[in-house]
This record gives structure tokens, sequence and C-alpha cells, in this order.
């Protein structure tokens, strides 16, 4: 199931999807990647941080923002069972709900959005929120 997690900013939305996504990936089937362009999830340098367990790491230059195919390609080239996103709306901006469509039926979701879960679905809007974390 995709899992989308709101609260507002220092609530610990980040700390719980580094968690989680280093319980998933030390699962049997545990094949994670994590989208994490400022290094917070995952820990600054070419290496991934040992808190996210086996996770791996997908970035891109923040100047330039990401390839309007990056998830999709991401998921064809590299396989991941589940994607670990923090706001992706502050990576994806108004393309958000679009960049999630494209891979919500081929891996498991797990996002956080600062905010209510009411904003998001304002910024999102609701119907893209419900079809893309109600699987």
């Amino acid at each position: 199931e995709n899992v989308l997690f709101s609260g507002p900013a220092g609530s610990g939305k980040t700390s719980f999807l580094r968690d989680a996504a280093r319980l998933i990936s030390l699962s049997q089937d545990g094949n994670v990647m994590i989208v994490d362009p400022d290094d917070e999830l995952t820990g600054f340098g070419s290496a991934v941080h040992s808190s996210a367990g086996l996770a791996r790491r997908a970035t891109w230059h923040q100047e330039f923002g990401p390839a309007p195919d990056f998830l999709t390609t991401l998921i064809e080239e590299h396989l991941p069972r589940t994607l670990v996103i923090d706001e992706p709306n502050k990576w994806f901006k108004e393309d958000t709900p679009q960049f999630l469509a494209s891979c919500s039926k081929s891996v498991q979701l797990v996002c956080s959005v600062q905010g209510s879960l009411a904003s998001c679905s304002a910024t999102l809007g609701l119907a893209d929120v419900k079809t893309i974390f109600s699987n």
C-alpha cells in the first residue's frame, strides 16, 4: 500500500520516513530507493548513511530539478519495490500528482508532506491524493 505522512514542520516526518526506509530495506523483500536531492534522509557525501539501512539513494542537481521522466526511468532501470520521498511537492512542484501517479501502480510509495492532509489535498488536488494513496 502507498503511505502518506503529514504533519507540521519539526514533527518528525523526515525521521519517521528514514526509519521506515531502513526497516523496509532490511526486510526479506526490501528493495528501497530513497529520492533525496538535498541529502536530508540519507546523509551527505557519496555513501548512504547507515541510518537508511540497505536503501539506495537517487538524486539530481538541485539547480536543474528532476527530468520529466525521472521517476519512471528510476523505476524501470533500478526496479525498486518501495520508493521513499520526503515532501515530493518541494521537488516536483505543480507536477507532483503526475510524477507520483506515474509510478504509484508499479511501486509502493512512502511519502511525507508538510501541513495537514487538508492542505496537502488542496495543494496536490484531493482527487489525485485519493487516487495515488488509496491503493
